[in-house]
């Protein structure tokens, strides 16, 4: 009985991204003490609240923590939440990073199609979806998500830095330890370009938990300068959309590829 239980779960998990929105790795902590645990959910959900998953290792390409130039392995155990745990013996800026394999989800009809590109600000229309030769109702999309996140550890010191995701999110400012008093500068990268004149949603929760979203752009070198608070912790987000490869495995016509960076000021 608790293995058809687990079974049931791990279809759940399968099915939940395509129902929801952001994907975002939640720190208990945002800066720990040296020697301390680094321990952080995976979720997935709205207006930064979301479930949290368990840690299923082949629903990611990439689960690591960097620390300077040095890469660490955080997997753990089948099953394991919070998803993330691994103590840090250095002191310094650590960054999460989680990449899941693909998903799929299918449009039954256009307009749910359209609130997301609107929502997500695409160039993108009816009459270009339509001219490519695809159909109107009954396509299926295809996506990935690229998370990181950064925790300060101990004395908090380092930067963020290009990772080499296919779609990435890089603070070019240390939230624990740089002036952030003029807002805290966030690059887009996309295969290895800078992503300009691209919408970031920024999700802003407040000490009491409420959370207010504003939408920022980034200019031409790729950079929107975001507003920052202590005491608040942040998700931005952004998502780039393309043709799928033809012939894909899943009969998909559109591939979506998301960004997300969470972070606090304390």
């Amino acid at each position: 009985m608790i293995y058809a239980r687990f079974l049931c779960f791990l279809v759940l998990l399968g099915a939940a991204p395509s129902t929801a929105h952001e994907f975002w790795i939640e720190p208990q902590d945002y800066t720990i003490n040296t020697s301390d645990e680094v321990v952080a959910d995976i979720r997935n959900g709205q207006n930064f609240k979301g479930s949290s998953f368990s840690y299923i290792g082949n629903r990611y390409v990439k689960f690591d923590m960097f620390m300077g130039q040095s890469q660490l392995m955080i997997r753990g155990d089948l099953g394991q939440r919070p998803a993330i745990s691994k103590q840090v013996d250095t002191d310094g800026l650590a960054i999460l990073v989680v990449e899941t394999i693909t998903n799929d989800l299918s449009y039954s009809e256009w307009a749910k199609f359209q609130k997301f590109i609107d929502h997500k600000d695409f160039k993108l229309d009816k009459s270009k979806h339509l001219a490519m030769g695809f159909p109107e109702e009954g396509f299926k999309e295809i996506y990935r998500r690229f998370a990181k996140s950064l925790v300060g550890v101990g004395n908090a010191n380092g930067q963020d830095r290009v990772l080499g995701l296919e779609i990435e999110l890089v603070a070019l400012s240390n939230p624990y330890k740089d002036d952030t008093s003029k807002g805290i500068p966030i690059k887009a990268n996309y295969l290895g370009e800078p992503l300009s004149d691209v919408q970031i949603e920024l999700f802003d929760k407040t000490p009491s938990g409420e959370v207010n979203v504003t939408l920022h752009r980034t200019n031409a070198e790729g950079i929107a300068i975001l507003p920052i608070q202590s005491g608040h912790s942040y998700l931005a987000d952004t998502v780039q959309i393309r043709p799928a490869e033809e012939g894909n495995e899943n009969g998909a016509v559109w591939e979506t590829l998301w960004a997300s960076l969470t972070y606090a000021k304390e």
